[in-house]
Order: structure tokens, then C-alpha cells, then sequence
């Protein structure tokens, strides 16, 4: 399952959880595996029906979007149990399991069974299991494909820009306090800083974002961003110019 990673976007963080699973399934997040960033993860499902997955993705503390994946794995999708020889004194048991592979499974049980009882040493009966079992080929069923992620409305995209000048942006505070804090430090060094109030419509938040300068290209903005990143130890993303809501 992979995280939709919305357009200009840099330096997320991706939180996974599991929202619901099989009532045997004893799944947790310690058994994922997740590519190098998390946006990606990878599962074996242990037991079958329906597991739904959510995955919160954040930049610089805005959340910029909630995705849900839900897999449903129907009965057979997991490879049945392997087969065990048996000895002959052992009884065969017929259940109404129906499945292809335990079918073609009886047939060759059943036709191992007649053999035994016709040789008469140990070791040519074992001989015979042993090739009956060889016999038995259970192929894993090949794994759903993945489900498309649902359509995601990036927190702040509907706010009003001006698409032909950039700023950079170093932190978001929730509380005003915090950012006028950040923006002073910045000022006395010499930073073109302000703060911007931003409304994210979609989750009814408000967020005081701290940025600097306004600049005509993003390459020029991105070569002014990586130099506040080495001086000033911060992280930095390059937005476009937005008109405060």
C-alpha cells in the first residue's frame, strides 16, 4: 500500500495504523514492512476478511491528509497448511473442506494408502509416502491488487496564491505566541520574516505559519531555503505566496 503523495511536497512524516481487522487476526504494526520514508508498507495477512488501514501524512506539523485502504481477503487467499507424513497406523479423517487443492490432495492420499498396505517393508512404505508428499504442489494464491487511494484534498491548497511568487517557509506554530517568538529570532538575524495565518477549511484549523521573503522563481527561492536550512539548523519547504483568509 503505498501514500499518495500530494504535488510539492517534501519532508513528510506518514503515521500508520491498523483502524480494523479480522477478530482472530492477531496483526499488529510490528509485523509491516515499510519502505525507506513509510509512505509504502507491506503486509502478510494472517488470518481472512477485512483489514482497514489509515495513514496520517504531516509536514511541519500540518496535517495534509488522511488515507484509508481497505483489504478484503476472502477464504483460500492464504496458502493451506503444508502436508505431514503420516504412519500407517494412523486413520485418514475426510472432512467437507471443498477447496481444489485439498481435493487433488485426497486422491493422491488415498492412492499412497493402497500402496502401503501392498509393501510389506518399512522402508519401501516410507519410501512411497515420501513421494506421494513430493507430489503435492499448493501454490499461494496470488495477493488482491493493491486499491486505488482514495482522492486526497491537501489541508491549505484552496488558500489563495499568487502563482508567480514563492516564499519559504521554516515553521508552523499553533498558538500566535510561539510564532511571533520564532519570526523575532529570525528578524534580528537579518530574515525578511512575517507570519501568516492560515485557515485549513478542511479540518477547521488555524495555523500561524512563519515565512520569508517573497521571490520571483523557486529556484532562486530553493538556493535562499537551503542556506537558512545550513546556517540556522532549519527545516525549510518553498511554498507559493499566499493571500491571508
Amino acid at each position: 500500500m503505498n501514500a499518495h503523495i500530494p504535488e510539492d511536497s517534501d519532508d513528510l512524516d506518514y503515521i500508520w495504523s491498523i483502524v480494523n481487522q479480522p477478530d482472530a487476526s492477531l496483526l499488529n504494526l510490528s509485523a509491516f514492512d515499510y519502505s525507506e520514508n513509510r509512505s509504502t508498507v507491506t503486509f502478510i495477512p494472517d488470518k481472512s476478511g477485512k483489514y482497514e488501514l489509515e495513514v496520517n501524512v504531516f509536514q511541519y506539523g500540518d496535517e495534509l491528509s488522511v488515507q484509508t485502504f481497505i483489504i478484503d481477503i476472502e477464504e483460500g487467499d492464504t496458502a493451506p497448511p503444508p502436508v505431514e507424513p503420516v504412519s500407517k497406523e494412523e486413520e485418514w479423517v475426510e472432512d467437507d473442506r471443498d477447496n481444489k487443492w485439498f481435493e487433488e490432495e485426497e486422491i493422491i492420499i488415498e492412492e499412497t494408502v493402497q500402496e502401503i498396505s501392498e509393501v510389506t517393508e518399512v522402508a519401501e512404505a516410507i519410501e512411497v509416502i515420501e513421494e506421494a508428499v513430493d507430489v503435492v504442489i499448493i501454490e499461494k494464491a496470488p495477493p488482491p491488487p493493491p486499491p486505488s487511494p482514495k482522492p486526497v484534498i491537501r489541508p491549505g491548497s484552496t488558500i489563495p496564491k499568487i502563482s508567480e511568487r514563492f516564499t519559504i517557509q521554516v515553521a508552523s506554530k499553533k498558538v500566535l505566541s510561539d510564532a511571533e517568538i520564532v519570526a523575532a529570532g529570525l528578524i534580528d538575524n537579518g530574515y525578511d520574516a512575517y507570519i501568516q495565518k492560515a485557515y485549513f477549511k478542511e479540518t477547521d484549523e488555524v495555523w500561524f505559519r512563519i515565512r520569508i521573503g517573497s521571490y520571483d522563481s523557486r529556484e532562486t527561492a530553493t538556493q535562499v531555503a537551503k542556506s537558512i536550512s545550513k546556517k540556522r539548523g532549519l527545516s525549510t519547504w518553498v511554498d507559493f505566496v499566499r493571500y491571508e483568509e
